[in-house]
């Protein structure tokens, strides 16, 4: 579903009026993703503090979203910011696609849910006061709330962040694991566990509620939309921080909802209230050097005039990069894919699949299929750390492109029609050297 834009909780709008007008705002919040939402959670909880937050995305009220298993329908829909890399010789001059969530709760809403905190020597190696591995444990402990995992020294279980482990099995999980075991990668019981190694085979848990999707949205933001001093706009996008000099005063939007002719809407702080960019690695420094924040020679040939020169902005940019890697199974295990076991074999799901979510929260659509896996260290690691993440996915992909075949599966669902059965290995290069840019 398509979901509703313009929409804001706190007033009512008519259309061609700015839901900011005559007002102003202690903090105003540029993006609803996870941190957003955290965000608009712990500074309203002030009620002496006026909050702010503005989505360019839509409310997050679709099925695809909540119902793990269709977020195969998220990728390269409305709800997605359909994304590109440029194109590059690396990777013979395609353009990559980069999935990121265009709704309240960013990309939590519309990932694998997989819940993994990197390793302990990933935090040490920042050298940051305050990002220590030691520093950080102590609030996810605080954040979480684990079904499952439940040692204290690892794990929280009173946070408002939903963790279990996995409410669907498949045979070919054990099948996995024990061809794991014999290629010597031993088990995990805990990839989130720092006094012992990442690497290892084993169950990743995931970011749900008794098999519903946890996401930032319903877990920060949700519960507190009725907050009197705090205001969510959706469909809002931010063209840039208004700057008197260097201090901020507020932040230029459109909505179009709203203002068909996109209108320019005007958000203004208090005296000393504060613009908080929250819109992730791409939109965030996307924002920034269009409010003249930013390398000033690049900016200047845009006719951007600068307000602070920080060639860093939207420099240094990392991601994992994915491939896959499937193939057919033995006829034994035919119809025993978690394809299977949604639909079938005129593409309409079964029954039981719907009943066993609906009554129990269990079944296969309570996952994103790729909740079971291992974390290998391969002969070109540069250290200690395991440098892929293997996911194993009891399902075949018809696209090298892990993220493609997603898109494929819905597609193919859509129009009535059968997945073949087969496994997957969805690579992940976890600790990449490459570095990249965004710029206008």
């Amino acid at each position: 579903a398509r979901p509703r834009r313009g929409a804001t909780r706190s007033v009512a709008t008519a259309a061609l009026s700015s839901p900011t007008a005559d007002k102003s705002y202690d903090y105003v919040i540029v993006g609803g993703g996870l941190a957003g939402c955290v965000l608009a959670n712990r500074l309203s909880a002030n009620p002496n503090a006026s909050v702010l937050l503005l989505e360019a995305g839509g409310e997050n009220n679709s099925t695809s979203i909540s119902v793990p298993a269709g977020f195969t329908k998220i990728f390269r829909s409305p709800l997605d910011w359909n994304l590109f890399t440029k194109r590059q010789s690396e990777v013979a001059e395609r353009m990559i696609y980069l999935p990121r969530g265009a709704v309240l709760g960013g990309s939590s809403a519309t990932n694998a849910t997989l819940y993994m905190r990197g390793a302990a020597a990933d935090y040490d190696g920042w050298n940051v006061s305050g990002w220590a591995s030691s520093d950080v444990l102590d609030w996810f402990k605080k954040c979480e709330g684990n079904n499952d995992q439940k040692d204290p020294a690892v794990h929280g279980t009173d946070g408002p962040y939903h963790v279990e482990n996995p409410r669907y099995r498949n045979e070919l999980h054990q099948k996995f694991f024990d061809a794991a075991n014999e290629a010597g990668i031993s088990a995990n019981p805990d990839f989130n566990d720092w006094r012992r190694p990442q690497e290892g085979h084993g169950v990743f848990q995931v970011t749900q509620e008794r098999g519903t999707r946890a996401d930032g949205y319903r877990q920060y933001l949700k519960p507190v939309m009725d907050r009197p001093n705090l205001q969510v706009v959706t469909g809002a996008r931010v063209n840039r921080v208004v700057f008197d000099q260097k201090k901020a005063v507020g932040v230029e939007y459109i909505c179009e909802e709203l203002s068909p002719m996109r209108e320019l809407m005007t958000a203004s702080l208090k005296a000393q209230g504060e613009v908080i960019m929250s819109s992730g690695s791409i939109h965030t420094p996307q924002i920034l050097q269009m409010s003249g924040v930013g390398d000033a020679r690049a900016l200047s040939e845009f006719g951007i005039a600068s307000v602070a020169d920080l060639p860093g902005v939207g420099a240094n940019l990392q991601d994992q990069p994915a491939v896959v890697v499937s193939g057919p199974v033995k006829r034994e295990f035919e119809g025993k894919s978690v394809t299977d076991h949604i639909y079938n074999s005129r593409g309409n799901m079964r029954k039981r699949a719907l009943l066993n979510y609906l009554l129990f929260g269990k079944g296969p659509l309570t996952s994103t299929g790729c909740d079971r896996g291992a974390m290998v260290r391969t002969a070109a690691a540069a250290g200690h750390l395991p440098d892929l993440q293997v996911r194993f996915v009891p399902a075949a992909a018809l696209n090298p492109d892990g993220i493609s075949s997603y898109i494929e599966f819905g597609r193919l669902a859509s129009l009535g029609r059968r997945w073949p059965t087969g496994v997957t290995m969805q690579l992940l290069g976890v600790r990449p050297a490459s570095r990249g840019t965004v710029t206008l």
